[in-house]
């Protein structure tokens, strides 16, 4: 069993402020976590153990360090440590959770030592032993791709609406036929009452998750999506899915389905849990004029996709944006938006994902994921005056037979 925990501020830690932290900084976690002692117990069974804690932000930097990646990460965990050198904050949630192997205890108690209070995990476990076989064990059929989309913030549903179409159209002849939008509770009705919306979610192309606010830091824009990213891969756990962590400004550029991608060695350097992907940010015009001020229009503009139409000339940024993860829920831990690792095995907490390695990226000449930076804002963002643009062929989209894609 696998988790994350997010631990909620009482009151807001008074040398946030000294180092100019606010409260809208996004949520943010103080170091005295990593001391703590979690542990789960079974008051019915008479058993107590001590739950593994994993550090997000050791994992990334894991990642990106390929060439020595369990030296990388054993520095960042001993920096982290250290009491000269760790940070005064860390971005959550930097705390997950890996429970091991439970057996088929269900009152079972997540507990920190020396807390009163604690949480019952019995809910989740009940609904864990209702699914349909081990998921350690090899599946017996291929594998459903689905992709996870964060909840929109400050979108009209009408716009909404109209990019979860263009979204459709393009991605399920890849062989992804479900989105997984995640909306709050305050969006529901007037997403739900947008024709198209009920059209995808009649055609099983969309299905609409509410997920709620955290008390302490309701209203916020940004301040859990990588809980939200954590959630919807792992809420497939046991189901034989592939899960695609993405945006609703992001579009996969192959000219192979996924399915054939995700499993052609002539795309993939190893056989992985989970699987980065390159990602490039896309614009019209360059840097030096003012194409990017009317590309916000043309996404609100009622027609044929402006992928097939306004970007048939479009540019790229040479420098790559972060990656992109596809994953596989039973074997990948922990989950952030960009990066994830593959569990490789080990005992120490009787865990199947005791140790980790870096995800396998898949190769450029295969798929890549196109980022519309400006598809929402007019904004100039992550477009410095040293940004090179690329220039991108007409035929950019569907990549065939092309080893190079500009």
């Amino acid at each position: 069993m696998k988790g994350l925990a997010l631990f909620e501020f009482v009151d807001y830690p008074p040398h946030f402020l000294a180092l100019g932290i606010t409260q809208k900084s996004g949520i943010l976690n103080v170091p005295e976590m990593d001391s703590l002692r979690v542990g789960v117990r079974s008051e019915a069974q008479g058993w107590e153990r001590s739950v593994a804690l994993k550090r997000s932000m050791c994992s990334d930097r894991w990642i990106q360090h390929r060439r020595q990646p369990s030296k990388e990460y054993r520095a960042c965990v001993a920096d982290a440590q250290n009491a000269t050198t760790a940070r005064n904050f860390y971005r959550m949630p930097d705390v997950y959770l890996n429970f091991g192997r439970l057996a088929n205890s269900t009152d079972v108690n997540l507990f920190v030592h020396g807390w009163p209070r604690f949480v019952s995990l019995a809910p989740l476990l009940a609904a864990a032993q209702t699914l349909p076989a081990d998921p350690l064990q090899p599946p017996s059929s291929p594998p459903t791709f689905v992709q996870h989309l964060p909840y929109p913030r400050g979108m009209a549903p009408e716009l909404v609406a109209q990019v979860l179409t263009w979204r459709a159209e393009h991605h399920v002849p890849l062989g992804i036929p479900t989105s997984y939008l995640y909306v709050r509770p305050r969006d529901q009705a007037a997403l739900a009452a947008q024709p198209t919306i009920r059209r995808l979610v009649a055609a099983g192309q969309l299905q609409l998750v509410s997920w709620g606010d955290f008390s302490f830091f309701e209203d916020w824009d940004t301040y859990d999506l990588s809980i939200q990213a954590a959630h919807g891969v792992l809420s497939f756990w046991g189901t034989n899915t592939r899960v695609w962590v993405a945006d609703l400004d992001e579009f996969i550029v192959t000219h192979l389905d996924v399915p054939t991608m995700l499993g052609s060695s002539k795309c993939l350097p190893r056989r992985s849990a989970c699987y980065t992907m390159h990602r490039y940010d896309v614009v019209l015009g360059a840097a030096s004029t003012d194409g990017a001020l009317r590309e916000p229009t043309i996404w609100r503009t009622p027609g044929h996709s402006p992928l097939l139409t306004a970007y048939r000339q479009a540019m790229v940024v040479a420098d790559e944006a972060e990656p992109k993860t596809w994953s596989d829920p039973n074997n990948v831990f922990p989950v952030t938006l960009h990066l994830t690792t593959a569990c490789t095995g080990g005992n120490d907490t009787k865990s199947p994902c005791s140790t980790q390695v870096p995800c396998a990226p898949v190769r450029q000449q295969c798929a890549w994921i196109a980022h519309i930076l400006h598809m929402f804002t007019a904004q100039r963002r992550g477009l410095g005056k040293d940004a090179v643009l690329v220039p991108l062929g007409p035929g950019w989209l569907i990549m065939a037979n092309q080893s190079r894609f500009w």
